[in-house]
């Protein structure tokens, strides 16, 4: 039996440059299976669908991404996840102009939400508030990422975090002022 990892890694990589020069909605599994030399049963047995596929880069890349380096704060984490996401740009434009249900987009928010709620948690008290936090900025940055990578002229990872970074700080400042 050849090893699954392989599998895996060899419908990603055909996916991958089939992503080139195909929209996400064009690229069937069959298509898949015949430029990868295997069947869909194959497919099938590795992942539900292209979603899970994409979904699989991504962890599998994220985690690598985490794993080479030591983050000292959020801060840190989402320009190293940026700087990842400026160099694959190509294909998560093309993933994330994919929406609904199992999409990419649903995913990154899915992964973005107990990393949120870890940096949130000496923020938010209740688990009520904590909820609405998480989901409020979950969804900020996958709207923001969305819309920096889906831009005709993307800008580059430290432009868009420097910009990221004026704006939050820009609005902190401005509540903390404000407030009585």
């Amino acid at each position: 039996m050849p090893d699954q990892s392989l599998t895996k890694r060899e419908f990603a990589s055909v996916f991958r440059e089939m992503l080139k020069t195909e929209p996400f909605r064009k690229i069937s599994v069959g298509d898949l299976c015949e430029k990868c030399g295997l069947n869909r049963k194959s497919f099938y047995y590795h992942f539900k669908d292209k979603y899970d596929l994409v979904n699989w880069i991504f962890y599998t890349e994220f985690v690598s991404l985490l794993g080479g380096r030591d983050y000292e704060n959020g801060w840190d984490l989402m320009d190293g996840l940026c700087a990842y996401f400026y160099e694959n740009r190509d294909f998560y434009r093309k993933v994330l102009s994919v929406d609904g249900q199992n999409s990419f987009r649903e995913y990154f928010k899915e992964i973005l939400e107990p990393l949120v709620r870890d940096y949130l948690q000496d923020i938010v008290g209740d688990r009520a508030r904590a909820d609405f936090f998480v989901d409020f900025y979950a969804e900020a940055i996958v709207s923001a990422v969305v819309r920096w990578l889906t831009d005709k002229k993307v800008m580059t990872a430290g432009e868009f975090m420097a910009l990221t970074r004026e704006c939050v700080s820009g609005v902190a400042a401005k509540i903390v002022r404000d407030t009585p």
